[in-house]
C-alpha cells in the first residue's frame, strides 16, 4: 500500500490513545490517525469524504445503508458506549417528578438521527412504556450535519416530529434553550445542558448509575454509540484493510489494559470492583458475535423511530470479511 495514505480519524479516549499516539501501526500501510474531538466535524468529515475510514455515527451508518448508501460500511470495532439514561433532562418548572410523569409532555431532542436520540426514545418505550402516542416528540435537526435538513418530514417510523426552531448556535443549544423557555418539558441530549449547574434543569433520573447498572442487568445491553467505518471504494482496492483496521483497534486498546492494568472505566465514580462484576469481563469487547444483541436491538430502535426505512440484520452493516473476527 506505499504510497498510499489512509485518513483515519477518530476522537481520542483511553481505547484510541494508542493508535493516535502512533505507538500501535499497521506494516505496509501509510496511515495518517487524526484526533477529531468534535463529533459533528467527525461525522461530517466522514460523510463527505474528507476521512477515509474513522469512528463514525452508528445511527448515521443505519439510515444510510437503509437508503442504500454503501459507500462507507462498518467494521465490528466500538470505540464509544455510553449509558444513556443519565442524560435526559427536565424543566424545573415543569410538573415532571420521575418518568411516571412523562405521558403527555413534550420530548424534544437536537438532532433525530442521532445515536444517544435513539437509544433515549427506545429506553423511554421499551423500559418505561411510553408509546409514541404517549408524548409529543420534538427536533432541532435532522442529521449531524446541515445539508442533512432538506429530509425533513412529519412523521418517521411510528413518531409524529414537531420541528423546533434553530435559535442558537448550534442544534444542542437551541434544544436547550426550548426547554428553558418551556417549548418542550423533556430533552434527551449529549453533552448534559449547561443549565443543569445552575437548577433549572434536573436529570430525570438523579442517581442514573444505579438505573443503568440495573439495566445492563436486565437486558445485557451496554449502548453502542459510535463504530468505525471504511470507505468501500478503498476496500476494494485493499481487500484486507477491514482486517488489519480491526487488529490496530484491538491492539490500541490492549496497549491500554498493559499500560494501566485494568479495564477502562464505564462510570467515573464507580468502583472497579463493581464494574467488574456487574460486567464479569470486558464491557468494550470488539467483533460483531459478542456484539449482535446490542446491534439487533439498536436497528429494531431505528426502524420504529423512522432511522431505517426497512428492516436490515447486523450483516448489512459490516463488510464481510469482518464478521468472524473477534479479539
Amino acid at each position: 500500500m506505499q504510497n498510499s495514505l489512509i485518513k483515519l480519524a477518530c476522537r481520542r479516549s483511553d481505547r484510541t490513545a494508542a493508535i493516535l499516539n502512533g505507538e500501535v501501526k499497521i506494516s505496509g500501510i501509510d496511515l495518517l490517525p487524526l484526533g477529531v474531538s468534535d463529533g459533528q466535524k467527525l461525522f461530517s468529515g466522514i460523510n463527505t469524504g474528507e476521512y477515509d475510514a474513522g469512528e463514525f455515527s452508528f445511527a448515521e451508518l443505519v439510515h444510510n445503508i437503509a437508503q442504500d448508501r454503501t459507500d462507507i460500511l462498518g467494521i465490528p470495532v466500538f470505540p464509544t458506549r455510553a449509558f444513556r439514561h443519565g442524560f435526559i433532562f427536565y424543566n424545573t418548572r415543569s410538573p415532571i417528578e420521575g418518568r411516571k410523569d412523562l405521558r403527555g409532555k413534550k420530548i424534544g431532542f437536537r438532532q433525530w438521527i442521532e445515536t444517544a436520540s435513539v437509544w433515549i426514545r427506545g429506553t423511554l418505550l421499551d423500559e418505561y412504556a411510553i408509546s409514541p402516542s404517549d408524548a409529543t416528540w420534538h427536533t432541532v435537526s435532522m442529521h449531524h450535519w446541515e445539508s442533512g435538513d432538506a429530509e425533513k418530514h412529519n412523521s418517521l417510523g411510528d413518531f409524529q416530529i414537531h420541528w423546533l426552531e434553530k435559535c442558537g448556535r448550534n442544534p444542542g443549544e437551541s434544544a436547550e434553550m426550548a426547554l428553558l423557555d418551556g417549548r418542550i418539558d423533556v430533552l434527551g441530549t449529549v453533552p448534559a445542558p449547561a443549565s443543569l449547574k445552575d437548577g433549572r434543569v434536573k436529570r430525570l433520573f438523579e442517581f442514573y448509575k444505579d438505573v443503568e447498572m440495573a439495566y445492563f442487568k436486565s437486558t445485557a445491553v451496554f449502548p453502542i454509540m459510535h463504530l468505525v467505518v471504511v470507505r468501500t471504494s478503498l476496500v476494494e482496492r485493499f481487500p484486507n484493510l477491514p482486517e488489519k483496521l480491526f487488529k490496530l483497534f484491538v491492539d490500541s486498546k490492549k496497549s491500554y489494559y498493559r499500560a494501566h492494568r485494568e479495564l477502562p472505566r464505564v462510570w467515573p465514580n464507580c468502583e472497579l470492583s463493581e464494574e467488574r462484576e456487574l460486567f464479569n469481563g470486558d464491557p468494550w469487547t470488539y467483533g460483531l458475535a459478542a456484539n449482535t444483541n446490542v446491534v439487533s436491538k439498536f436497528l429494531t430502535y431505528c426502524h420504529s423511530q423512522g432511522i431505517s426505512n426497512r428492516e436490515l440484520t447486523p450483516e448489512d452493516l459490516f463488510f464481510q470479511s469482518t464478521f468472524h473476527l473477534k479479539e
